[in-house]
């Protein structure tokens, strides 16, 4: 959630916020 802002969410829950981050 927080990583969203940061490198695409590819940063605060690595997995599941990357994976969304990514995708988003």
């Amino acid at each position: 959630t927080a990583g969203y802002t940061v490198n695409g969410g590819r940063r605060s829950m690595g997995s599941h916020a990357g994976h969304e981050g990514s995708h988003s």
